[in-house]
């Protein structure tokens, strides 16, 4: 993802709550065509300053 994209990212994750990382993942390859494993967007996620944390 390029900078521009981050930025709408963040801006996007300050809005929207998400419960599951398959939700987020479905919302940045729709919004961007980008595809991650999982693993890179939990790393993503840490990278731009916002946690994910698997919920029970």
């Amino acid at each position: 993802m390029n900078s521009q994209q981050i930025a709408q990212l963040r801006t996007h994750l300050q809005t929207q709550f998400y419960t599951n990382a398959g939700a987020l993942y479905h919302w940045i390859q729709a919004s961007f065509g980008v595809h991650y494993h999982s693993q890179g967007l939990v790393k993503l996620l840490h990278r731009i300053g916002f946690a994910y944390r698997k919920t029970d």
